[in-house]
């Protein structure tokens, strides 16, 4: 059973950046659905992308399953309508590295890009840093 509060992936984009502001507007369209373009550009694979509102004390699923995302690459997170706002966001690298973004304001944010240069090996898969 999904949790109302985790992440809808939507569209993989082009390298590049083409249509990243179109691609959100449409994601978060009229409807209360927060959205952001989550950009890769560290020069590792992006292998999980975790995402869940910053009172959360898990990080939630795999937003990727299967999928990768490579270096340079984007993707448009979509949030379910009415989430909260502040989220917190992990990437963890194919190489297991994972960096993070703490209170994320998925509401007001348009783009958020990993470049892999505050990268740490996680304690613990699902543990979050101390506040």
């Amino acid at each position: 059973m999904l949790r109302n509060h985790r992440l809808v992936l939507a569209t993989l984009l082009l390298t590049g950046g083409f249509g990243i502001a179109s691609a959100v507007a449409q994601s978060a369209g009229s409807d209360n659905r927060p959205a952001f373009v989550l950009v890769n550009r560290s020069s590792e694979v992006i292998a999980r992308i975790q995402a869940s509102p910053s009172t959360d004390n898990d990080w939630g699923t795999d937003l990727l399953g299967r999928l990768a995302l490579p270096a340079g690459s984007s993707v448009v997170v979509t949030f379910p309508r009415n989430s909260v706002c502040e989220q917190d966001v992990r990437v963890t690298y194919l190489n297991n590295m994972a960096e993070t973004r703490m209170r994320v304001n998925a509401c007001a944010t348009r783009e958020l890009a990993f470049d892999g240069s505050n990268a740490q090996r996680p304690q613990q898969s699902d543990a979050r840093p101390a506040r």
